[in-house]
């Protein structure tokens, strides 16, 4: 639907506007994963337990 020459509303069915969402989760998922990747290849990793140790000297924890 249209207001003045513009989109101002989208109807779906329920049940599309259900796949639509899990869709975009799922997309923000594989984002996720795919910037963890990245960080690994390019090594910018540490042990977990280093960085709480960081954490707990940075904020004297």
């Amino acid at each position: 639907m249209t207001r003045n020459g513009y989109a101002a509303m989208v109807m779906m069915k329920p049940e599309e506007y259900r796949d639509l969402e899990k869709a975009r989760i799922k997309q923000g998922i594989y984002d996720a994963i795919a910037c963890s990747e990245d960080d690994i290849s390019h090594g910018r990793v540490c042990d977990a337990r280093d960085a709480m140790e960081q954490i707990r000297a940075r904020y004297g924890l």
